[in-house]
């Protein structure tokens, strides 16, 4: 989000800078302007808001500057975009609640008010008729009638008294109510995973949402375990602990984020073992993967990557269809996914380049390393020499707490906040039958005291306040900094059983959590689809009231994308999930 106005760490030395002396100096701050110092604090304003910052360094007119919410990403801006005050906030004091003004009704204070546009236009609306916008388009599950009688709040569909209703009543929504109904959404998601791994049809819940609540049900996480345990019987070949290479492992992973391609990687190895070594890999494969008479074998293990729907997007690998096509319709298989070791690295780099090259994507569309492709293959035959790879393994198999080892996996290039959360959650997953992977205390520390939140979930806690706090993230994209985004995860983890019982579902939580803690990990990966949820719901809104509400496909939810009443399962995590729960069940 900061990709707008900031130069990135790694781009080209600014123009200027090639300059005489003299001629740089023209550029320079008007007389009578404080110059900057190091320590200053300043603030620079991008399209997508405006961001606090430390400045540490100067060199060719830009500074190196450490971002206040914890971001790792664009730390060189250019000297003339510093502020050193925060712009005023757009003033709210004309407008009115689009709701409450198409149904004729009195508005909130204007403390209640969010805005966000749609359509190219900015809207209004108060807090509670977005957290109580109509649901369309969703036939009644039976058991929604079973909340009903509980009198969960809010109430669930059809009884639901909805903001767009001509009876419905404002309220100031505080930061009690917002706890209830992101708890209450919790609860939703964790009884449509359950239904969904029981065998019963989409849709699940009264959102259409694909996201599971807990993030180890998601079919990019399954499949990384099930890689990072294939991948650990390989250390003693490689002449490393299970650690060192499960924590090489999971680097890569995340950081690559693309299923397909360790699929396609896997196909690969398969065709080199299956040639002699006088087989030319480089200029081979692609015939035998992706030509008129590939092999039958390999191409199945490439296309089992793939995906026909994804969230954002309809199918992202076009080179796998039509098989990819069968999937939907029975045709499945669990994913054969492989991950390169440490020896194989200068291969995958290069196999990673034939692949951009023509044109077959490599790395995800979603929650994309701010580093870039090159950057990270870059990174990767630095991390796999021995010592480098033992040291920071050391370091983390030693950590006293979370903060410590989740500090040396900052200290990785091309790893920010958000990644280097998710490779610790991988680390803290794995350990269940890969205990060298990370201590015990230190997955204690993560559960209840410490975590490290991306930029989705720092918006989705500072939605959790409320009033001004909710116009500012959706008005201006705005967040907070680690610190305050930790301390109301903790809260909502430390009030999650009261909320149970307030919103009256505690029965029904027990009934699909099977003694399972919530802890700040599902705290982080719900925030981070809470963020995504309140903007849906304005939209819904705005239809439900007849405004123009175009299609958004880019939605970063599937339940206020264009493609949501399209969008079904990939029966191959089911299968995936089942290969698996054996594996885990057993134990180390």
């Amino acid at each position: 989000h900061l990709r707008f106005l900031a130069r990135g760490a790694g781009s080209p030395q600014p123009r200027h800078a090639l300059n005489p002396p003299c001629t740089a100096m023209s550029q320079s701050r008007p007389r009578g302007v404080a110059k900057w110092a190091p320590g200053d604090t300043a603030w620079v304003e991008f399209d997508a808001g405006t961001y606090k910052c430390e400045l540490v360094s100067l060199r060719y007119g830009y500074w190196t500057v450490k971002w206040d919410n914890g971001d790792e990403d664009h730390k060189t801006v250019d000297e003339k975009k510093l502020l050193r005050e925060a712009p005023p906030k757009r003033a709210k004091t004309e407008a009115e609640c689009f709701v409450c003004a198409a149904l004729g009704r009195t508005n909130l204070d204007k403390s209640q008010l969010m805005c966000y546009t749609i359509g190219g236009v900015r809207r209004h609306i108060d807090l509670c008729c977005a957290l109580r916008a109509s649901t369309p388009d969703v036939p009644k599950q039976e058991w929604w009638g079973n909340l009903e009688r509980k009198g969960a709040w809010p109430t669930c569909p059809e009884n639901r008294v909805c903001s767009t209703d001509p009876c419905f009543e404002p309220y100031v929504v505080d930061a009690s109510n917002l706890r209830d109904e992101f708890v209450y959404r919790d609860v939703l998601k964790a009884r449509a995973a359950a239904q969904r791994f029981a065998g019963r049809a989409p849709p699940y819940d009264c959102h259409r949402s694909s996201a599971s609540l807990w993030r180890d049900q998601d079919r990019g996480t399954i499949n990384g375990m099930r890689a990072l345990r294939e991948l650990a019987a390989a250390a003693e070949s490689e002449g490393l602990s299970r650690g060192e290479i499960i924590l090489w492992g999971a680097v890569m992973y995340r950081l690559i984020n693309r299923l397909s391609t360790f699929s396609r990687w896997a196909a690969v190895c398969y065709l080199r073992k299956k040639h002699d070594d006088d087989w030319n890999w480089k200029t081979n494969y692609e015939a035998e993967l992706y030509g008129e008479t590939p092999d039958e074998a390999a191409r199945r293990t490439a296309v089992s990557g793939s995906s026909l729907l994804g969230r954002l997007t309809e199918c992202r690998d076009k080179w796998a269809l039509p098989e990819v096509k069968d999937v939907l319709d029975g045709t499945s298989a669990a994913c054969t996914v492989r991950l390169p070791r440490p020896s194989e690295i200068s291969d995958f780099v290069a196999f990673v380049a034939i692949e951009t090259e023509a044109e077959r994507g490599v790395m995800t569309a979603e929650h994309q390393s701010g580093a870039g492709r090159k950057a990270v293959c870059k990174m990767l035959p630095k991390l796999a020499k021995k010592k480098r790879l033992s040291a920071l393994s050391a370091t983390i198999s030693t950590a006293p707490d979370a903060k410590t080892a989740l500090d040396a996996l900052l200290g990785v290039s091309a790893v920010g906040p958000f990644f280097a959360w998710q490779i610790f959650c991988d680390l803290a997953s794995v350990a269940a039958v890969e205990p060298d992977a990370l201590p015990g205390r230190v997955i204690k520390d993560s559960q209840t005291n410490y975590a490290l939140f991306g930029p989705g979930a720092r918006k989705g806690a500072y939605l959790m306040d409320g009033s001004e706090a909710a116009y500012d993230v959706l008005n201006d994209d705005q967040d907070i900094n680690q610190e305050e985004a930790l301390a109301r995860a903790r809260a909502i983890v430390e009030d999650f059983p009261a909320a149970l019982r307030r919103i009256g579902l505690e029965k029904e939580w027990n009934a699909v959590a099977n003694g399972r803690a919530y802890d700040l990990e599902a705290a982080e990966h719900n925030l981070c689809g809470w963020y995504g949820v309140v903007p849906g719901r304005i939209r819904a809104a705005a239809a439900a009231v007849g405004l123009h509400v175009p299609a958004k496909a880019s939605s970063h939810s599937v339940s206020s994308s264009a493609r949501a009443g399209d969008w079904r399962p990939n029966p191959c995590t089911d299968l995936e999930r089942k290969e698996w729960l054996p594996v885990l069940q057993a134990g180390p």
